[in-house]
């Protein structure tokens, strides 16, 4: 039933709306001329059947064709050449049923004044003028021979009376396709419009995505030596009062880093382009970081924070823990600014989906802070919004947020809501949908708080190689390594990266993606290549990069990289980058590659 309502009432296609309501409009045309037609047709042939056969079925068959237009329409390669044979179909139908019998006294003469229409609509404006103009000159033939057509209608209307319709016809007939090509006509231009806007919308599209690429990567290149070195800082041996300088210096390098991430993730989000991973992960783990990262802010504020996770939220899941970190740090982040006294609260369950497969993770975020007036919540979910100009200039910040964490719970096939009351605090609560993972693989136990510390890379004796053209992100690099391996080797090329794996064996290699002499990507096939050739385990390459847009990762991923290090480089990052590839630096790298 669905498809023959589409066939019928044709939906938009690739954002043509003209296109779709001049087919609307055809198939209506259409429909109603082959109903109605059919049944004053299918009378005629039950009474003059057995004098005129040949006649009386054309009379079915003339308005059954039209039912062919909405079969026409749906191919637009076939719509000119199909509605030319329509066309001809037609009037070589109607001319002769009527040019044999009764002439302009046929009442089937009335079919005149609807070609022009299909054939405006399907072939073009001119067409449907020229169309016209046809069926008025063989109206005017066949009242000139109105005397020598067999008529079996005389009885029933005079010649005064048929002068005066084809008269009317006539007019109609013309009338009809001039209207009905002039309208094509404009409607052309108006989609030859709506096209040029449309070329012009993807160009600038386009260009701001060009754009934005350029700003992240040149905003991420100087902020990577800002958050490397003051990562470094925070780790080495230095005076309290100094550590503490570092500490806020990363921490303001992570707020003006998070709004770049936020524009980024609002224009992906825009175009269509971000993409929701699926994962296993543990709201244990998300829940840790976000207590890790918030509770010393909240400690230093002088209020509670506190987050509850209930027995139902311990289980393994797959879904993006990387977007629901995001939204969840947004709003701890919101909740503690706006929270001068008091506590927050956060709240996370997990239960199954209501008659659909998989589980339903809910959050609930509460403070006690200054709460959000009826007006603000309204608008409180749309970008670069914030609940009233006062709250902007008090507390700062863009506005991407909330809109963000919106987006990404739709995304997620779940919705966001707030309840609030000013002057007392406001709630948060989401709901997103994952699914449920198997069972867990054991995990492995260093004896360190965590598989990635220092002490338990330092004991691999890790080799790792680093290409890149800047001296200050190889500085970083050797900063934030130079304590957990064992020999960290620093070249300026993809090129000298491919020379230095020929004559040395490493566990990891840490490749730039633009380069001179031979940039990453080119770097990392040719290695693959190799290594394939020789017949080797290929050694794990990821693109250490500031170019982290998706067609980028793509192209990454497709060179052969085996994953992405974003710029600013984390620390925590790379160390769980070493921490995954841990399995094979267990033992000599001579010895893997000779396996």
């Amino acid at each position: 039933m669905r498809k023959l309502w589409e066939l019928a009432w044709p939906p938009v296609r690739d954002g043509d709306i003209l296109r779709a309501a001049r087919e609307r409009m055809l198939n209506v045309m259409a429909i109603t001329v082959a109903v109605l037609g059919g049944f004053s047709g299918t009378l005629n042939l039950l009474q003059t059947f057995d004098v005129y056969p040949v006649q009386a079925l054309s009379g079915v068959i003339i308005p059954a064709s039209a039912l062919l237009i909405p079969f026409i329409t749906r191919n637009a390669r076939l719509v000119k050449p199909a509605g030319v044979a329509l066309c001809v179909a037609l009037y070589c139908m109607v001319t002769g049923m009527i040019g044999t019998i009764g002439g302009m006294y046929h009442p089937a003469a009335f079919y005149f004044v609807a070609m022009p229409i299909p054939a405006a609509f399907l072939i073009g404006y001119r067409s449907g003028l020229a169309v016209a103009v046809l069926c008025c000159m063989t109206m005017l033939v066949l009242y000139a021979f109105r005397g020598s057509i067999e008529n079996p209608y005389t009885a029933d209307i005079s010649d005064y009376q048929v002068g005066w319709n084809t008269n009317v016809l006539f007019i109609l007939t013309l009338g009809v396709g001039i209207a009905t090509s002039v309208f094509q006509h404009e409607l052309e231009g108006a989609g030859r419009a709506l096209e040029r806007a449309r070329q012009s919308a993807n160009a600038a599209n386009r260009a701001k995505s060009d754009f934005l690429a350029g700003m992240s990567h040149e905003i991420r290149t100087p902020m990577n030596a800002v958050l490397g070195m003051a990562q470094a800082l925070e780790k080495a041996d230095i005076p309290d009062a100094h550590k503490r300088q570092a500490e806020t210096l990363a921490r303001s390098g992570r707020l003006l880093l998070r709004l770049v991430n936020d524009v980024l993730d609002l224009s992906k989000i825009e175009a269509g382009k971000l993409e929701i991973e699926a994962t296993r992960f543990n709201l244990a783990d998300v829940a840790g970081t976000v207590e890790a990262l918030y509770g010393p802010a909240a400690r230093e504020k002088g209020i509670g924070f506190s987050i509850a996770l209930s027995e139902g939220a311990q289980e393994d899941l797959i879904g993006d823990p990387v977007r629901i970190s995001q939204i969840l740090n947004n709003l701890v982040s919101n909740a503690i600014k706006f929270t001068a006294e008091g506590d927050v609260r956060v709240e996370i369950d997990c239960e199954r989906a209501t008659g659909l497969p998989g589980r339903d993770i809910l959050i609930t975020v509460r403070d006690t802070g200054i709460g959000i007036a009826a007006p603000d919540v309204e608008r409180l979910f749309q970008p670069f919004t914030q609940a009233g100009a006062g709250t902007a200039r008090t507390f700062g910040g863009t506005g991407l947020g909330l809109a963000i964490c919106r987006r990404l719970c739709e995304l997620m096939a779940g919705e966001i809501g707030v309840d609030s009351t000013p002057g007392s605090g406001s709630t948060f609560r989401v709901r997103l949908r994952v699914n449920q993972a198997g069972v867990a693989a054991p995990a492995l136990d260093c004896g360190c708080p965590s598989a990635l510390c220092d002490s338990a890379l330092r004991g691999l004796r890790l080799r790792v190689l680093a290409a890149d053209d800047n001296l200050t992100n190889r500085m970083v690099l050797k900063a934030l390594l130079a304590d957990v391996t064992e020999t960290l080797v620093m070249v300026e090329d993809g090129q000298q990266a491919l020379d230095a794996l020929a004559s040395g064996d490493f566990d990891l290699v840490l490749m730039d993606s633009r380069m001179p002499v031979l940039d990453g990507i080119a770097a990392t096939r040719q290695l693959r290549e190799r290594e394939a050739a020789a017949g080797r385990a290929p050694v794990p390459v990821y693109a250490v990069t500031a170019n982290v847009m998706p067609a980028h990762v793509n192209e990454y991923l497709s060179a052969g990289m085996t994953g992405v290090i974003a710029k600013p480089i984390s620390r925590e990052a790379l160390l769980e980058v070493l921490g995954q590839h841990t399995h094979g630096a267990a033992m000599p790298a001579v010895a893997r590659r000779s396996a």
